[in-house]
């Protein structure tokens, strides 16, 4: 019962944030998210059709994938609560090398373009951007998966994934469309399939050698060298699932196969502030692994309300 409160408190939440405007909002992000989505097919397409009639071989899972995470400012100036992240990632790697992408060693991993590095020298691409780059040339040319610094992991990761590709991935009970569709309004992904909004590329798994983070590098490597602005925030999911999923089978088989998981996910964030209560966070925890943090949010140890040690404080012990 408890649960039932907690998760209709985020519904109350999500409502009083973004009830207001709803249908202006979403006017707007649509007409947005349909303009970029044609920029992209007319400008960038040409990528995807490379892919068209090439039978790119599935590689199965490896046992001794890498890890990888990037904090581009390196450890040692990690906020704390990424800090507290890493440390989970550590702590629960099972065995798996775990790489910290920073501006001291990605010369190491990747070769990244000139044309990227200048850019992002003039403050055209943002740290954001160049991890959306990153993370798919990471595993373009190796494999591994990939884990946005705001993820905390609460258990071991698995040995392997006995599939090629993987993410966090869940479906919409009945119930939920209407909260949920609160959030397509607002970014006006309701142009696109259901898929967008029920998974999330801060967590990503790959094989070597996978046409579908190929196809995406190569699409990333071609924009930044044309272009220098980004106008829309979810770039990488909008080509993924409005241009790739569409077009190329191998990639749609791939994300249809990814069972369903880790329905928790976007839940733990909103209660970091309030009473650790350990009967909700084993619910919270039964079936997922992993959980999205904001390093941007102010987090307390002690719950103004019951003057009790918070979530917050409980993951940081």
């Amino acid at each position: 019962m408890q649960l039932k409160k907690y998760l209709y408190h985020i519904k109350k939440v999500l409502i009083k944030l973004f009830i207001g405007n709803k249908n202006h909002k979403r006017k707007k992000e649509l007409r947005k998210i349909k303009y970029w989505h044609h920029y992209l097919n007319e400008n960038y397409g040409y990528i995807v059709d490379k892919y068209l009639q090439t039978e790119v071989p599935i590689t199965k899972s490896s046992s001794d994938y890498k890890i990888w995470v990037m904090w581009w400012q390196g450890e040692e100036n990690m906020p704390e609560i990424i800090r507290i992240n890493f440390d989970s990632l550590k702590r629960n790697s099972n065995g798996h090398e775990v790489v910290l992408i920073t501006n001291d060693n990605y010369f190491n991993y990747l070769e990244i373009p000139n044309f990227i590095i200048d850019k992002l020298s003039q403050n055209i691409i943002s740290l954001t951007h160049l991890s959306d780059y990153i993370r798919v040339a990471l595993l373009s040319k190796y494999g591994g998966l990939w884990l946005d610094a705001t993820v905390y992991v609460n258990s071991p990761l698995p040995i392997e994934f006995n599939l090629p590709y993987w993410t966090n991935k869940w479906e919409l009970r009945e119930s939920e469309y209407d909260s949920y569709n609160l959030w397509i309004g607002l970014w006006g992904l309701s142009s696109v399939p259901e898929l967008l909004i029920t998974q999330y590329m801060g967590i990503w798994y790959s094989c070597p050698n996978n046409p579908l983070f190929d196809c995406l590098n190569n699409f990333w490597l071609a924009y930044w060298e044309k272009e220098n602005k980004i106008p829309y925030y979810w770039t990488t999911e909008l080509f993924l699932i409005g241009i790739m999923y569409d077009n190329l089978q191998a990639v749609k088989k791939m994300i249809d196969d990814v069972p369903t998981n880790n329905r928790q996910s976007f839940n733990l964030r909103f209660f970091m502030n309030k009473k650790f209560e350990k009967n909700i966070f084993e619910e919270f925890t039964k079936d997922t692994h992993f959980f999205y943090l904001s390093w941007k949010e102010k987090y307390l140890e002690i719950d103004p309300e019951t003057n009790e040690k918070t979530l917050f404080k409980y993951l940081k012990d």
